[in-house]
């Protein structure tokens, strides 16, 4: 129950967020996604280690190869995210 809570708080946070951006000019907009350019590039090492962790679970409980693909997180990947 508390996972869920959580998953609900986090989309309620998401959709009060889109509102707001919603209302921003094309260059505030440009400048966030630029921000989260640059902090994906930054963090990719982190981002690369946490995903290995969920990269093992997907493993333990089975999903298909190609699932795991899609999970998969290399610096080619997340640079392509940026």
């Amino acid at each position: 129950m508390k996972l869920k809570k959580e998953i609900i708080h986090i989309a309620e946070s998401a959709k009060s967020a889109s509102l707001v951006l919603g209302d921003l000019n094309s260059a505030a907009k440009n400048g966030i996604l630029k921000g989260i350019a640059d902090s994906l590039l930054k963090n990719s090492s982190y981002i690369i280690k946490k995903n290995l962790i969920d990269l093992k679970n997907a493993k333990k409980r089975n999903l298909s190869n190609s699932l795991i693909d899609r999970l998969t997180l290399n610096k080619i990947r997340i640079k392509g995210m940026a």
